[in-house]
């Protein structure tokens, strides 16, 4: 063992403005115990080989979506590649409310028959979300055209494949 302990090396080097003579030298790495220098080669090794086997890679169950037949980090160039019917989401677009002059019919008050004629009508907003495959349009409320004439109408949420 050296006779300077690593308080009066940080020490000298303070208290003198230059390095002690067996501070950054190869002999003062020769002064650290045999076994010391084990204990560190085999810290090293250990944090190596557990990060190299970490990349190998276990398949999270909670990551995959149900019934996945995909294996990260496995024989799949992609791990959502082989999962039918879902994607990764490429961008979320919020298609704002926007008004059209449509043809609609208009209620008449008691008993009088309802009569066809254009208006203004404020179509709601809508979302759509982008897909690697596709793209998915969210449920909405707008107006469809029947017998020309143009009604409120649900819109269920639907996909359509590139």
């Amino acid at each position: 063992m050296s006779a300077f302990s690593s308080c009066d090396v940080v020490a000298g080097i303070i208290r003198d403005g230059r390095h002690h003579r067996r501070s950054l030298t190869p002999g003062a790495i020769a002064d650290i115990s045999t076994a010391m220098k084990r204990l560190v080669f085999v810290a090293a090794l250990v944090l190596v080989t557990g990060t190299a086997e970490a990349q190998l890679g276990n398949v999270n169950p909670v990551a995959l979506p149900p019934n996945s037949t995909a294996q990260p980090f496995g024989q799949d160039p992609h791990p959502f590649n082989n999962v039918a019917g879902w994607a990764p989401v490429i961008r979320i677009i919020d298609v704002p409310p926007r008004t059209a002059w449509l043809l609609v019919e208009v209620v008449q008050p008691g008993s009088l028959p309802p009569i066809v004629e254009y208006r203004t009508v404020t179509l709601p907003g809508q979302r759509i979300t982008v897909m690697t495959t596709g793209y998915l349009y969210h449920a909405h409320w707008g107006m469809a055209p029947t017998n020309g004439v143009y009604y409120p109408t649900f819109f269920p949420q639907r996909f359509i494949p590139k």
